[in-house]
């Protein structure tokens, strides 16, 4: 059973100096980028209230510094990360969904999201890659990957 989320050390505030809405982004950015594959790790309110602003200040203002939700930008990792398991695992679709912060819903889900960002099913991608039609993307950089 999960206990209540602690907030990780990126989310901890030093001082009591406001963060700048570019601080409080990139902040929001690195816990998101080391926490998106827990169920609760990238709740917006709880990251929110971890750095002490609330949830539409912080979507804002991440939203004015990437140009991207934080929805989209964890479903964009989490798909990333997907994309390498598929291609080099034999992980069954629920483990790939499970291992990627999909947990609830699991398949049902992952499928939607990876559809939504692939155009393709998991099944689809992982079966191009075998094929050789599909170029999997091996970096290990998920960062890299969202902008």
């Amino acid at each position: 059973m999960l206990g209540p989320q602690q907030p990780t050390p990126v989310l901890e505030r030093q001082g009591h100096r406001p963060l700048s809405g570019r601080e409080l982004a990139a902040r929001a950015r690195s816990h998101i980028h080391t926490a998106y594959d827990s169920p609760l790790g990238c709740d917006t309110a709880m990251i929110a209230d971890a750095l002490q602003v609330s949830a539409s200040h912080l979507c804002h203002q991440y939203r004015k510094a990437y140009g991207a939700t934080i929805g989209n930008e964890v479903r964009q990792l989490r798909i990333a990360r997907a994309r390498n398991l598929l291609a080099t695992t034999d992980m069954l679709m629920k483990e790939v969904a499970a291992a990627c912060g999909y947990y609830s819903n699991t398949y049902r889900t992952f499928h939607g999201a990876f559809r939504s960002v692939m155009k393709m099913s998991p099944r689809e991608y992982r079966r191009g890659v075998f094929e050789g039609r599909i170029q999997p993307d091996h970096s290990p950089d998920l960062q890299s990957r969202v902008s």
